[in-house]
């Protein structure tokens, strides 16, 4: 009761029911969800602008994420080996699952916060322990980290990236960049968006302030240690302040996704650019 009324006060009477009943609907979203949303494609479509519009920029990472990786063959019927690192969850296996794949892999979901994978269903989850990962090298297919490699201080980067290089024979990416010669403005418009949380909900967004206070990943610190990888821009930063701080707004939110497919779908992917997507391939073998 008394957490109820800190509410009320911060943001008076109209807005916390705004709140309350907007949180309601999003959980109903997310149980139909998980009974009839099928991913076909890395595309934001209709389906997506129903299911997807309050988690729309989830959907954004992971799907490009789940688009690779349909492109990756297994060999006879032997399931291929994947690693989510950072998963938070059941991460991209929940994806898998959306596509009717999970069964095509086996998956392993790492964390540090053995908190995020105490009601993991899908994958396997493993609580990572210090700086390195207790897996052999190369064994597996894939690794996974989607937007983890942001959250981690400059000075671990390098140790962090030749990790997932070692046990993985194929890397994919998905992070927050800032980066301004290669036209990469995380940081920037993040501080953007912070001021819009504050000013809205009174309080800063605790994942954009730990982007603020650490050093964000560059295009040559992933060139050092990934030669040769495929790195390329996605999220146009002015699009991506758009449909963050629409879903974010209570049930203006669920709409983000239609307002997407007419307004700002056309400039999604073209600089300048909030996040990034790397591909790395071992081909020593």
């Amino acid at each position: 009761m008394n957490k109820i009324l800190q509410l009320v006060k911060r943001y008076g009477i109209i807005k916390f029911l705004m709140m309350a009943v907007d949180e309601v609907i999003h959980i109903f979203n997310k149980f139909l969800r998980e009974l009839f949303y099928h991913w076909t494609k890395d595309d934001f479509g209709i389906k997506e602008a129903l299911f997807w519009s309050k988690d729309i920029d989830q959907y954004m990472r992971y799907s490009k994420i789940l688009g690779e990786l349909k492109k990756i063959q297994s060999v006879g019927n032997q399931k291929i080996r994947i690693l989510d690192v950072g998963a938070g969850g059941e991460g991209i296996a929940k994806f898998l699952k959306y596509s009717g794949d999970i069964n095509k892999y086996e998956v392993y979901l790492a964390d540090t916060n053995a908190d995020f994978l105490t009601n993991v269903k899908l994958g396997k989850p493993v609580v990572i322990k210090g700086k390195t990962l207790s897996f052999k090298d190369n064994e597996f297919d894939i690794v996974v980290s989607v937007d983890t490699l942001e959250h981690i201080p400059k000075n671990g980067r390098n140790d962090f990236l030749k990790e997932l290089k070692r046990v993985g024979k194929t890397v994919l990416l998905h992070f927050i960049m800032h980066d301004p010669a290669n036209q990469y403005f995380g940081r920037d418009i993040d501080m953007e968006f912070n001021k819009w949380y504050l000013k809205n909900f009174k309080k800063e967004n605790s994942w954009v302030v730990e982007h603020l206070n650490i050093e964000p990943p560059t295009c040559s610190e992933i060139k050092s240690i990934l030669p040769d990888a495929v790195i390329a821009g996605t999220q146009n930063i002015n699009v991506w302040y758009k449909y963050i701080t629409t879903s974010a707004s209570p049930i203006i939110g669920f709409f983000t996704g239609y307002a997407f497919l007419g307004k700002w779908k056309k400039q999604f992917s073209i600089p300048p650019y909030h996040g990034c997507f790397v591909r790395w391939q071992d081909n020593s073998n």
